[in-house]
C-alpha cells in the first residue's frame, strides 16, 4: 500500500477528483473515510473496500468524537501502531485534536538524539 507514513504525503491527494483507487493509498483511504458515515464505513468494511485497521481507526475516531452513542470497546485506544497512525492521520485531516493518549511516545536513544 502506497503512503503509509505518518504524514499525508500523496502527491494527488489535493487534486480535485484526482485519487488512489481503494487499497491502494492509504492517505487517499483515508481521504474517502473522512467524508463517510458510520453506516457507510460499516457497509464498506463489510463489502471488504477497507482494510481492517482503517475500519478500526475510524472507529475509534468516531467514538472519541461521539462517546456517549458509541460502544465502549472502540472508546479504548488502540494498540497496533499502524490503527494507532491511520487515526491520528484521520482526525488530523478533519481539523479535530488529536487524544495525547493516541500520540506515540518516543523512547531510548533514538529519542534522545532526535
Amino acid at each position: 500500500m502506497l503512503n503509509t507514513g505518518e504524514q499525508i504525503t500523496c502527491p494527488t491527494f489535493d487534486e480535485p477528483g484526482n485519487f488512489h483507487l481503494e487499497l491502494r493509498c492509504e492517505d487517499c483511504d483515508i481521504q474517502r473515510l473522512a467524508g463517510l458515515n458510520l453506516g457507510q464505513v460499516d457497509d464498506r468494511y463489510r463489502e471488504g473496500r477497507i482494510t481492517q485497521n482503517c475500519f478500526e481507526a475510524y472507529m475509534f475516531a468516531w467514538a472519541v468524537l461521539s462517546p456517549a452513542g458509541s460502544r465502549a470497546e472502540w472508546r479504548e485506544t488502540p494498540t497496533s501502531p499502524d490503527v494507532r497512525r491511520i487515526a491520528r492521520k484521520l482526525l488530523g485531516l478533519r481539523g479535530f485534536d488529536v487524544p495525547a493518549d493516541l500520540i506515540e511516545k518516543r523512547t531510548g536513544a533514538f529519542a534522545e538524539a532526535a
